[in-house]
């Protein structure tokens, strides 16, 4: 019986470099204070009020995520989906180990200027690892299967959905930041500029490295030789 799927563990390595490097977008952004990315915004203005790790909180608000597509799908959720708790718990720890890593190898950003340069690099990285973790067609994040399933229960386009989501999320952790912090705080530009850059630079990731990644994990090297010889 064949047990060792090469397919497969390429698909569950790529995945999990993508979810990776999403969390170091995140705290790479974290580390201004301009606001984060519309997904992770409600998560970092909890963990703001609490005081709290900003790991533990993203765990948490992305299980509850999960649960809301159960209450949204009802019969048609999928048990397999409650996977994604597991997965917010991982995601918890990958954040908290890319704040550790960034904090130790960037340098504070004390200017403006650079909090901007940090916001703009944040979005991009965010965009590509968008494109690296969707690529070998696993299971999406929690803030991605919660939009398919406001798509799924309304029958509205995945992108709409997901600006709904996003809008709605964005505007539950303002609420928040003006009870307790009487201001915007950890929602600002940079949440602005994650909003509109990361959807392009998923896109830019697409045509920049979106063939050769497809290759990789979906065709073998004798497949790809095969190919290269007939386009020459």
């Amino acid at each position: 019986m064949k047990t060792f799927n090469p397919q497969m563990i390429k698909r569950v390595v790529v995945y999990l470099i993508g979810v990776y490097f999403t969390a170091v977008a995140i705290a790479i952004s974290k580390m201004t204070p301009l606001g984060i990315s519309p997904n992770s915004s409600l998560p970092n203005e909890i963990s703001l009020i609490l005081d709290a790790n900003l790991g533990l909180i993203t765990a948490i608000v992305f299980a509850s995520f999960v649960f809301i597509q159960w209450l949204l799908l009802g019969k048609d959720f999928k048990v397999i989906n409650f996977i994604q708790v597991v997965l917010s718990i991982i995601y918890g720890f990958f954040v908290n180990s890319a704040v550790a890593l960034v904090n130790a190898v960037l340098p504070p950003c004390d200017t403006y200027f650079l909090q901007i340069i940090y916001t703009l690099v944040s979005a991009v990285l965010l965009g590509a690892a968008v494109k690296v973790y969707l690529a070998p067609k696993l299971m999406s994040l929690p803030a991605e299967g919660l939009a398919q399933a406001v798509a799924q229960r309304f029958k509205i386009p995945f992108p709409t959905a997901k600006n709904i989501c996003d809008i709605t999320i964005v505007t539950i952790s303002v609420i928040l930041s003006f009870i307790y912090f009487g201001t915007l705080y950890g929602i600002r530009e940079g949440t602005i500029i994650h909003a509109i850059l990361v959807g392009r630079a998923v896109k830019w990731s697409d045509r920049l490295f979106g063939r050769k990644l497809d290759d990789f994990i979906w065709r073998t090297p004798v497949e790809i030789d095969a190919a290269e010889e007939l386009a020459d």
